[in-house]
Order: structure tokens, then C-alpha cells, then sequence
């Protein structure tokens, strides 16, 4: 039981540091945005040579006519923008391809959480009612209401209330939405629009905390009622936890005990997170590069301090000396760069795997979509070689882990058998002296 409560802990460890790692890329301003899909009136085709030809021959007052006309028609668009953007948006724009498509989970989020918090918007230009362009100064920190349409659900418009972040000066864009400032209706070019709750809370930690929630719950369930003579379920836990006790031994050690929690809670964790992303309508959290290297740096830091706690500060620092001494301002250098390197190797190795297995599933289903409607499942295949990349991405992350820390206290191994050695073999020589003398 204390093992199972340990490799939860070590699974919660994990998730934290991802979390944490994802608040920082939120404050910094990288997050999810939602665009309006709303597209500007159509623009006429440029006229043949034919028809210039023939609008040189007419009469001055009926191209006046013709240009009138033309007027009064972006100026009806221009005066109801929703309708008209709208049916030529339907009419001439399809829906965009992602590779990050929606959830199960993706509409109730929205509906019950994220979109209950505040939001900002970055614009490329604001318009008043009178043509010309507003200021940004006059706009910045002011909230502004308009409608938008949810890109993953076409004809889903919801009204939005967001913080004025930031304006450009342009004053015609792909996208221009009504919007109400103060009351006073402005025409606002291009809004991007992000909520604070996603980008503090993304769709990949919700499903990583929902993995790690399940993970807890399996791992409580196999090791209830265990009993003298093993149940079926109770020699699962036993051969599951044997399998990784005699993985970490061979590979750290003799002094391996104490990191079978971490490296288990590891293993089933980025395996999990790796497998879900097959379950269809779900998404793999290792997807994202903030997950792989939040973990990562989980791993990292706890290597440090292992080869703190196991060879002592000044054997520490020893370590990034390295041999000989003269080459210190050598190898010292590359001694962190080295560091650094393994905590890339963790982040990218997982993370680009998993990733790209993923975009080669969502295309082929976009291709069996498009070329066979749904009929001929191309991506299947897909789905074997996905459960076995998530297998080979979690023991290799398992692997280096405890490669990681078996290079951080070698040391402290190397030293306690030379000295039981030294210690032997000098008991042996008095052993054999003593009937000499």
C-alpha cells in the first residue's frame, strides 16, 4: 500500500510540474485563441480587357451609375455586417482543418468553466461610427461586447464581453465584427479573443489530471483486500510490481529501492497520457511540449538533488569538475550544457514522438473523410503502431531516468565498495600474516 501511495504521489509530483510550467507560459502571454469567423464583403473580380473596353465606350452618366450602385451596396453591407459576412462567409469559406480538434470534454469546459472568467482581446484596428479610425490609446484597458463564432462549431455564435489588450491601426482586415464600446457601436478589425481560464487551466491538464485521478483509483483498487493467498487481481499488482522492481535494479543498482516509486509513477503515468490520446474524441496531454517538459524538469530537479544528497556538495560540484582538474574551465561548462542537454532530450524526445504519431492519425482520418467518406478506416493501422510508441516513449523515458540517476550517484557506490573492498582485502592479508609471525 505505501509503495501504491508513493507512485500517486510521484504521479501528482509530475502533473504539478506541468501545471506550474503551463501557468508561467500562460503569464507570459502564450495560450489558446479563439478568432471570430466572420469575413469581409466579397470583392468584385477585376473587369477583362473586353468589358474595360466597353465601359470606356459608355455613356459618362451610366458608369456614374454603375459606381453609385457599388457604393450603396457596401454601404448596406457596411450597415448590416452580421448578415452579410455571415451568409458569404457560409457561401464562399469552409470550415478550417486543425490538428487540435475538440473533446468530449472541449464544449463543457467552455460552457461551465472557462468561459465563465474573464476574457481579452487583441485588435488589428477599431473603426467608429463616423469611418475613422480610433486611436489605441483611447481603446487600451476598455471592455468591449460583440459576437463571435466558435471556430470549432461553425454557426455557434456567442456574445463576449472582453478587456481591450492591445490595438493596431488598421482599418479593413479578413474579419470585422460590431462591437459595442460605451454604448456607442465601433466596427473592430480582426478581434482575438482569450479566456484567462483556459489559458491558466488547458484542455491537456484537465485530461492529465483526469489520467492521474484514474491512475490512483486502479492502483487503490488492485491492492484492496490484499490477502495471504494471493486473488487474481492481487497477483496482477505482485507481477506488475515485480517486472518494474527488477527494471530499476539492473539498470541503478543495489541502492535502487527508494527510486522504484518515482520511476513506476513515471513509467504509468507518461504511458497513460500516452495511450489516452487513441481513445477517439479524446487527446494525448504528452501532445503538449508544456506537459513533456514540466515532467522533465520534475526529473531533473530530483536528479540533482540525489547526486547532492549522495556524494555531498564539494562531490557535487566535483562531478562538473571532472578529470583532470587542470581541464576545469573545460568541462565545467559542458558539465552543465550536458544538464541541460538531458533535460531536452526529455521534453522533445517524448513530446515530438507523440506528437507527430498524432498528426499522422488526424490526417488520415481527414483523408478517409474527404476521399472515402468514412467508409475505408485508413487510420487504423495507425492505432496499433500508436499503442506501441506509447509503451517505447514511456520505458525510454523510464530508462533515462534512471540512467540520470545512477550517472548522479555513481560516485557514492564507486566509493563505499572500494572502501569494503580495500577493507577486505586488508582483513585478508592479516589473516594470512598472522600465522607467519
Amino acid at each position: 500500500m505505501q509503495s501504491v501511495l508513493r507512485v500517486s504521489l510521484i504521479a501528482a509530483i509530475l502533473l504539478l510540474g506541468g501545471f506550474s510550467l503551463t501557468q508561467v507560459r500562460a503569464q507570459e502571454g502564450v495560450g489558446p485563441k479563439m478568432e471570430p469567423k466572420i469575413s469581409t464583403p466579397e470583392v468584385a473580380p477585376n473587369p477583362s480587357d473586353d468589358q474595360k473596353a466597353n465601359t470606356g465606350n459608355a455613356p459618362a452618366d451610366e458608369v456614374k451609375s454603375e459606381l453609385s450602385g457599388e457604393k450603396e451596396k457596401h454601404a448596406e453591407a457596411d450597415a448590416h455586417p452580421a448578415g452579410v459576412h455571415a451568409e458569404q462567409s457560409a457561401e464562399h469559406k469552409e470550415a478550417p482543418f486543425s490538428i487540435h480538434q475538440p473533446t468530449w470534454i472541449t464544449g463543457l469546459l467552455k460552457n461551465v468553466f472557462w468561459h465563465k472568467g474573464p476574457a481579452s482581446v487583441i485588435l488589428k484596428g477599431a473603426v467608429g461610427p463616423d469611418g475613422q479610425k480610433i486611436p489605441s490609446e483611447s481603446l487600451v484597458g476598455q471592455s468591449v461586447t460583440f459576437d463571435y463564432e466558435d471556430p470549432h462549431h461553425p454557426g455557434h455564435t456567442e456574445t463576449v464581453t472582453a478587456k481591450i489588450e492591445k490595438v493596431g491601426e488598421e482599418a479593413d482586415g479578413e474579419s470585422i465584427a460590431t462591437a459595442t464600446l460605451n454604448g456607442q457601436p465601433i466596427k473592430i478589425v480582426q478581434p482575438e479573443v482569450t479566456w484567462s481560464l483556459e489559458k491558466m487551466f488547458p484542455e491537456a491538464i484537465i485530461i492529465s489530471w483526469l489520467t492521474a485521478l484514474g491512475i490512483v483509483l486502479l492502483a487503490v483498487w488492485l491492492v484492496k483486500d490484499l490477502q495471504k493467498v494471493p486473488t487474481k487481481k492481487q497477483s496482477l499488482a505482485e507481477t506488475l510490481y515485480e517486472v518494474v522492481d527488477n527494471f530499476v535494479h539492473q539498470l541503478i543498482g543495489p541502492t535502487y529501492k527508494k527510486y522504484v516509486p518515482l520511476i513506476a509513477g513515471a513509467f504509468v503515468y507518461v504511458f497513460c497520457m500516452n495511450f489516452v490520446g487513441l481513445i477517439p474524441g479524446w487527446a494525448s496531454p504528452t501532445a503538449n511540449i508544456n506537459i513533456t517538459a514540466g515532467m522533465a524538469l520534475v526529473v531533473m530537479v530530483y536528479v540533482q538533488y540525489e547526486g547532492i544528497r549522495a556524494n555531498g556538495l564539494v562531490g557535487y560540484f566535483k562531478h562538473f569538475v571532472g578529470e583532470p582538474v587542470w581541464l576545469f574551465p573545460l568541462n565545467f561548462p559542458l558539465h552543465i550544457i550536458g544538464e541541460f542537454a538531458k533535460l531536452l532530450s526529455l521534453t522533445i524526445r517524448l513530446f515530438g514522438n507523440i506528437f507527430g504519431e498524432d498528426v499522422v492519425i488526424v490526417i488520415l482520418l481527414y483523408l478517409a473523410v474527404k476521399f472515402t467518406q468514412g467508409w475505408v478506416p485508413v487510420h487504423a493501422i495507425m492505432y496499433l503502431f500508436g499503442i506501441f510508441t506509447s509503451g517505447v516513449q514511456a520505458m525510454v523515458f523510464s530508462i533515462l531516468t534512471c540512467v540520470y540517476i545512477a550517472m548522479m550517484t555513481v560516485h557514492e557506490d564507486h566509493g563505499s565498495h572500494g572502501h569494503e573492498d580495500h577493507g577486505s582485502h586488508g582483513h585478508g592479508h592479516d589473516a594470512v600474516a598472522q600465522p607467519a609471525h
